[in-house]
């Protein structure tokens, strides 16, 4: 069973509504994620540190593409602080 996932939304498009477009992906995801009864975490703050080069080859995404969100999903959202 799932205890935990990292889901890292990213594009290499470019435009006025990419940042726009990435939060509304993260919603859409936290919302599902919350009508099958689990827990989410949303993190803006590691967006920085996941479009960083060394981020980029650890998790093997190509260097074009631009991180606009990150989603940390918890099977049992009761079990984690």
């Amino acid at each position: 069973m799932l205890d935990e996932a990292l889901f890292v939304i990213c594009t290499d498009k470019t435009g006025p509504f990419v940042a726009a477009d990435f939060w509304l992906a993260a919603e859409n995801l936290v919302l599902t994620a919350c009508s099958m009864g689990l827990g989410t975490c949303v993190t803006g703050s590691a967006v920085a540190a996941f479009n960083a080069s060394a981020m980029k080859a650890e998790l093997a995404i190509p260097a074009a593409q631009v991180q606009g969100g990150v989603v940390r999903l918890l099977a049992d959202p009761a079990a984690s602080p």
